[in-house]
């Protein structure tokens, strides 16, 4: 299955810590609006006879497309990436009407956009509740009793208490 590799070892882990070859560019995102899915005419064969007809979005795809909204990053989504992702609905409303053969870019577009988990994981995005879920999983930890905490502080040697008769 083609894909972007193994996801990135966590840099503190890496045994030398070279510095990025390419330095980092900031720039300014300005977000676009996210389109409604448009509406347009397809041409028909049936019967030897063409026709065009108002196509209809699959309700799987108005369901994807209604999801992007509660992506993390939709508030960074250029007017690019809208553009990109309104080509992807094309494909993902072909895929459900039968292509099945869109499905591997349809497939390569989503990791593209980040929407999978593996994804957020190679982009290094970590969510809030993931961090959160983090901290609570460490706070609950009991810690580990030890074997002094079991059977109490000893004396130290030399220190008995003399035994009478």
């Amino acid at each position: 299955m083609p894909g972007r590799g193994p996801v990135p070892k966590d840099p503190s882990k890496r045994a030398r810590a070279n510095k990025d070859v390419i330095p980092l560019r900031q720039v300014t995102i300005v977000p676009g609006v996210k389109p409604e899915l448009p509406a347009f005419s397809i041409t028909v064969s049936q019967n030897g006879m063409i026709s065009t007809q108002e196509f209809e979005w699959p309700e799987r795809t108005l369901l994807w497309w209604s999801a992007w909204d509660s992506h993390p990053l939709v508030d960074e989504f250029t007017a690019g990436d809208w553009e990109f992702l309104l080509t992807t609905a094309r494909l993902h409303a072909a895929f459900w009407l039968g292509d099945l053969k869109v499905a591997s870019e349809i497939r390569l577009r989503e990791v593209e956009m980040l929407a999978t988990i593996s994804a957020r994981q190679r982009g290094r995005l970590q969510t809030a509740l993931a961090v959160g879920a983090e901290a609570d999983a460490v706070s609950k930890t009991v810690k580990a009793v030890s074997a002094r905490d079991r059977y109490g502080k000893s004396k130290p040697l030399g220190e008995f208490d003399q035994l009478e008769d």
